[in-house]
């Protein structure tokens, strides 16, 4: 009984991802939003660029003292064109990831194992096609 089972551990064991990969992963996903922020920095501020926030517009973040530290933080002030230029770097960074996931799934499909079953092949019936 035992036999049989280290078989089907054996078996089910698949070739594991290379973790090198996760760190590659995550490089992208910093690059992306890095140029998201300057692709949507230059979109923003381009002349032809029909949509222009208020410049007056923005929160006052006070200034925060850590009890205790000698660092402390502000006062920031976050204006409305950063708010506009994350969301947008936010939308471009996602516009970029989805083309690259679509062609990293068009040029690597899914390889079937040695337990998938083929994929069903339809008969059409020439008659009824128009």
């Amino acid at each position: 009984m035992r036999h049989g089972s280290r078989l089907r551990e054996a078996q089910s064991q698949k070739k594991g991802l290379n973790p090198i990969w996760r760190g590659i992963g995550f490089i992208l996903l910093i690059v992306f939003m890095v140029g998201g922020y300057y692709a949507a920095g230059v979109l923003l501020n381009h002349p032809a660029w029909p949509y222009k926030v208020p410049a007056n517009i923005g929160i006052d973040i006070p200034a925060i003292k850590v009890p205790f530290s000698p660092v402390s933080f502000g006062p920031y002030r976050i204006t409305g064109q950063q708010f506009v230029q994350v969301g947008a770097a936010l939308v471009i960074a996602l516009l970029v990831y989805s083309i690259m996931v679509a062609l990293w799934g068009a040029f690597n499909p899914v390889k079937l194992g040695p337990t998938d079953s083929p994929p069903i092949r339809r008969k059409i019936d020439k008659r009824k096609v128009r």
